[in-house]
């Protein structure tokens, strides 16, 4: 019985499709010993949310170009918090001077974009701030991109960033970026072959059943061959977008992405490999949402529903839809006073709670009703423990002068010692109860902020999702039944 297991187990996994592993080197002689490349990859933002799955997609393009010839010297890597302005201002100015007649430079960015002063758009550095000015100023434009790669004799610019405005799940990097000016098609020199991960009203986001970014992980597969929609053994510009669209549009189902190809020569040949891709029917079949047995499939907006755990706790709640819309709680959330927001688009919300709790979390959509309860940070036990702790240390200072100076040789009239020892025993306990609070408080601080949301999916049914009154007084929450 249990070898059948086994082996059924073993078929499940063996049939389930995967994307391939693009670490390993490709099966092809080294074409591209002129050319050069620039490689920038942000996963660890310091102030805006992160992009996950970037320093492998980085790492990638780093061993395939590296397989087809570039020279190590003729590589830059840019990495996280390497990658700020000025660094990357200054490898692409390297970069095209380093590229001889007959070469190529190649640039890739993984990471943020924005829309920027005048419609440019902005590739965000690691140091960007959560303002509009902050990323204009540690953001670079990418009108200077296109002008610095200008001087090399070719260049392919490959940009897996979105200039929305928004993350990986859709929410905006800085609350009230859409309204700015929408970003100009970019018009890149005749020489200079420019793919973007989307149009300017769409956003970047993950490859499907992967965490980490879509765009560059199929162009790179697709100069690896998996593009050569044609047959012919070469994979041309207008092949590489088509073919990075194609996946993209068949096997994503929360967001509309669209690569761009902009300059050059749609036919210019990038690449001469001939690997095949991977099996796009059995993806599409074992990404395909599955509704839950007996439950009717969501439908196109979910309920959201927000309350405090605390009696006297209050939040100012808002939600920042995948479409970029602000939902926010017409008044403060409290445990007496939930708060519904309906008719949310499906997808990955981000909540922005203020209050006795900071937090900014995502939140998945998945259709039906969404529970989420909202706890707050302990922040009492902090000072609590401190003030325990430094009680603790007083009675012990105290306690243990009085007792040394009773135990001298030359003291009289101390005939209360043990009152000393007790003295010291309950300062000690004082003490540690005091470490306690503070490091409970220090955890549920740091280390929680931003997880202090209880979240609970119930699918759509025909029961109502309303709120009753218990007989005390308390808040009842029904979601299409009892919980």
């Amino acid at each position: 019985m249990r070898a059948m297991l086994l082996a059924l187990l073993w078929s499940a996994v063996a049939n389930a499709a995967v994307w391939p592993d693009l670490s390993a080197p490709p099966d092809a002689p080294p074409d591209a010993a002129l050319d050069a490349a620039v490689l920038v990859g942000i996963e660890d933002y310091a102030f805006i949310p992160d992009v996950p799955g970037a320093a492998l997609n980085l790492n990638d393009w780093y061993r395939d170009l590296r397989a087809r010839g570039v020279p190590i010297d003729r590589i830059t890597l840019l990495r996280d918090a390497q990658a700020t302005r000025e660094e990357m201002t200054e490898a692409l100015r390297q970069g095209a001077a380093r590229v001889p007649a007959g070469g190529r430079l190649w640039v890739v960015f993984i990471g943020h974009g924005a829309p920027g002063p005048g419609g440019d758009g902005l590739l965000v550095g690691v140091d960007a701030q959560q303002t509009p000015r902050s990323l204009a100023a540690r953001g670079l434009r990418q009108t200077e991109l296109l002008a610095a790669v200008a001087a090399a004799p070719a260049a392919v610019v490959l940009l897996d960033t979105c200039f929305s405005g928004r993350d990986a799940g859709g929410g905006a990097l800085v609350p009230g970026l859409q309204p700015l000016v929408p970003v100009a098609p970019a018009a890149p020199p005749p020489q200079v072959v420019l793919l973007t991960a989307a149009a300017s009203d769409q956003y970047a986001g993950p490859l499907p059943g992967v965490r980490r970014p879509a765009f560059s992980y199929l162009a790179l597969g697709g100069l690896r061959g998996w593009a050569d929609l044609d047959g012919d053994g070469r994979v041309t510009a207008v092949e590489l977008q088509r073919h990075s669209r194609q996946v993209l549009d068949s096997l994503v189902v929360d967001r509309r992405q669209q690569p761009q190809l902009a300059g050059g020569t749609p036919g210019t040949v990038l690449s001469t490999r001939a690997e095949a891709g991977p099996d796009l029917d059995a993806l599409r079949l074992d990404f395909a949402p599955r509704p839950a047995p007996g439950r009717p499939a969501p439908a196109g907006a979910a309920t959201l529903r927000l309350v405090a755990t605390d009696r006297g706790d209050r939040f100012q709640v808002v939600a920042l839809g995948i479409d970029g819309a602000r939902h926010a709680c017409p008044e403060a959330v409290s445990a007496e006073r939930p708060c519904t927001l309906p008719a949310l688009p499906i997808g990955n919300a981000r909540l922005l709670v203020d209050g006795d709790a900071d937090v900014s979390q995502m939140v998945p959509l998945p259709g039906g009703a969404t529970l989420v309860e909202i706890e707050p940070i302990p922040r009492w036990a902090m000072w609590t423990g401190l003030g325990t702790m430094l009680g603790g240390y007083v009675v012990m200072a105290v306690s243990g002068i009085k007792w040394t100076d009773c135990s001298s040789a030359t003291s009289s009239g101390c005939d209360s010692e043990g009152l000393y020892v007790t003295g010291l025993a309950v300062g000690a306990a004082t003490t540690i109860t005091g470490m306690s609070l503070l490091v409970w408080g220090a955890y549920k601080w740091f280390a929680l902020d931003g997880e202090d949301l209880k979240i609970r999916h119930f699918p759509a049914e025909p029961a109502a999702v309303g709120v009753g009154r218990t007989t005390a007084g308390s808040p009842l929450v029904l979601w299409g039944g009892s919980f």
